[in-house]
C-alpha cells in the first residue's frame, strides 16, 4: 500500500511540472487572444438561433430569443415558436403544422404577419404549429414531418420547399445526407470543445492563420477550380421527387391531410431566364443568347443560373472558347445552406405538381397570387411581405374551408385582401 502510494506521488511530482507549464501556457494565451481578436477584427461570437443536428443539420435553439436575420423571433425550450408552445398542449384542438424555409418562417416580417398567424387567426378551433426555418430543404422537411407526426399527430401538414433544395454545393458528399450533417454535427462539437481552451485557439491561428473556421462556410479545396456545369443541387430533381413521395406515404400512413405548397421565385428577376429557356427548347440559341448575357450582367442571385444556360448553349453550339470561359467559377460563396440557386423553380414546382396528382395530395399554388401582378409583395429574390402572407393564408384558408364543408369566416377572409 505504501509503495503503491510512493509511486502516485512521484508520478504526480513529475507531472507537475509539465502542468504547471501547460497552465501558464493557457494564461499566457487568454491575456493574448483579446490582441490577436482585435487584430483579426473577430469578434466572440455569440450565441446563434440554431444548432447543429446529426439528424436535420441545424435546428431552432431552445429558449433562444432575438434577432435573426432582421426580424425577433422567441423559441420556447421545446424549439416551438413561444406563441405556438402553449397550443401544442391542447389536445381538444386539431392542429396544422407548417413546415417549410425562410419564406414560411418569415423571413422580413414579424411573426404575427406571417402566413401560419393569419391561419391560426382564421380557425379558431385549429391549432396552427409552425416549425419552419431558414435554409431547409425537402430533405430536413422530411425528417421533420417523421418526427412531429409523431409529437402532434396533426391533422393537416402544409409543405413549402424547394428554394434550398436548388442551391448548390461544390461537393457531392455535402449535398443533404445524414452523413453530412453528421460530419457537421460532430465538426461543430470539436470546435466548441476547442474553443473553451485558448490556447488551442493560438494554436488554430499560428499554424493555419485563421482566427474562426465558420462550419456554416463550406470552404473551398487549394488549387481546386469549380466549374458552373458540375455543380450539385443540395437536394437534386431526382431527390426532391422521392422526399415528396415519401411525405405522402408518411401522411397517408398517419392518416394526415398533406397539403403541397408551392411558392414561386421573384418573377420579375427570373423572366429573362424563363424565356431564354424556352427559346432553348425550340433551338432559337441567339435570341436565348442576349437574354441570358443580360441576366448574367445583372449580378445578382440568379446570374450563376443564367450562365449555366449560356455554358449549355455555347457547348451545343461547339464554341469552346466561349464555353469554357462561361463555366468557370472565379468568384463563389456557400455556406451550409448552398451557393445560389442552379434550377429554375418552375422545374421543382413541375415535380410538386406531378407528385400531387399521382398521390392524390393537394396542392396550393401560390404562383396564382405571387405573380407578375404582385411583384411589389416581394422584397428579395423569393420572400414577400405581410400583403403577399395574407394572400397566402387566404388561399389555404379557403381550401381547408371547402375540405372540411366548414362554413367560411367571410370576415377574416376579407381581412386577408391586401390593400
Amino acid at each position: 500500500m505504501i509503495t503503491s502510494r510512493g509511486s502516485c506521488l512521484k508520478f504526480i511530482l513529475k507531472c507537475l511540472p509539465a502542468l504547471i507549464i501547460l497552465v501558464m501556457l493557457e494564461g499566457a494565451a487568454r491575456v493574448s487572444w483579446f490582441f490577436i481578436a482585435d487584430v483579426h477584427h473577430s469578434p466572440e461570437s455569440g450565441e446563434q438561433w440554431f444548432r447543429y443536428s446529426p439528424v436535420v443539420g441545424w435546428e431552432r435553439r431552445s429558449g433562444y430569443s432575438g434577432d435573426i436575420y432582421g426580424v425577433i423571433r422567441s423559441f420556447d425550450r421545446d424549439g416551438y415558436f413561444t406563441i405556438d408552445g402553449a397550443q401544442v398542449q391542447q389536445k381538444s384542438r386539431k392542429k396544422l403544422l407548417i413546415l417549410g424555409d425562410s419564406t414560411s418562417f418569415g423571413w422580413g416580417v414579424p411573426l404575427h404577419d406571417t402566413y401560419g398567424e393569419f391561419l391560426d387567426r382564421a380557425f379558431s378551433g385549429m391549432a396552427v404549429i409552425n416549425m419552419s426555418a431558414p435554409g431547409y430543404s425537402s430533405y430536413q422537411g422530411l425528417k421533420l414531418m417523421e418526427k412531429y407526426c409523431a409529437l402532434l399527430s396533426p391533422d393537416y401538414i402544409v409543405v413549402s420547399f424547394h428554394a434550398n433544395d436548388r442551391r448548390y454545393m461544390l461537393y457531392q458528399e455535402h449535398v443533404d445526407c445524414a452523413a453530412w450533417f453528421r460530419k457537421v454535427y460532430w465538426s461543430d462539437l470539436n470546435a466548441r470543445m476547442q474553443n473553451y481552451i485558448y490556447l488551442m485557439r493560438v494554436l488554430r491561428i499560428l499554424m493555419k492563420g485563421e482566427v474562426f473556421n465558420s462550419l456554416r462556410v463550406v470552404q473551398p479545396r487549394a488549387g481546386t477550380s469549380y466549374y458552373v456545369d458540375e455543380l450539385f443541387a443540395r437536394v437534386g430533381p431526382e431527390q426532391f421527387r422521392e422526399n415528396l413521395v415519401k411525405m405522402a406515404h408518411l401522411a397517408k400512413k398517419q392518416n394526415t391531410e398533406l397539403i403541397f405548397l408551392y411558392l414561386p421565385a421573384h418573377p420579375a428577376m427570373l423572366q429573362d431566364i424563363h424565356q431564354a429557356r424556352k427559346l432553348m427548347d425550340r433551338n432559337r440559341d441567339d435570341r436565348a443568347i442576349s437574354l441570358l448575357t443580360k441576366a448574367v450582367a445583372k449580378n445578382d442571385w440568379y446570374s450563376l443560373l443564367a450562365r449555366k444556360y449560356l455554358t449549355q448553349i455555347y457547348r451545343r453550339q461547339g464554341w469552346t472558347e466561349k464555353y469554357h470561359t462561361c463555366r468557370k467559377l472565379n468568384d463563389f460563396f456557400c455556406s451550409a445552406h448552398g451557393g445560389s440557386e442552379i434550377f429554375l423553380d418552375s422545374e421543382y414546382g413541375a415535380l410538386m405538381f406531378s407528385v400531387s396528382q399521382q398521390y392524390g395530395i393537394a396542392l396550393c399554388d401560390g404562383e396564382k397570387v405571387l405573380n407578375a401582378d404582385n411583384v411589389r409583395y416581394f422584397i428579395d429574390q423569393c420572400h414577400f411581405d405581410a400583403r403577399g402572407h395574407k394572400e397566402i393564408a387566404r388561399m389555404l384558408a379557403e381550401y381547408i374551408s371547402s375540405k372540411n364543408h366548414a362554413k367560411k369566416n367571410n370576415d377574416i377572409l376579407k381581412s386577408y385582401a391586401a390593400p
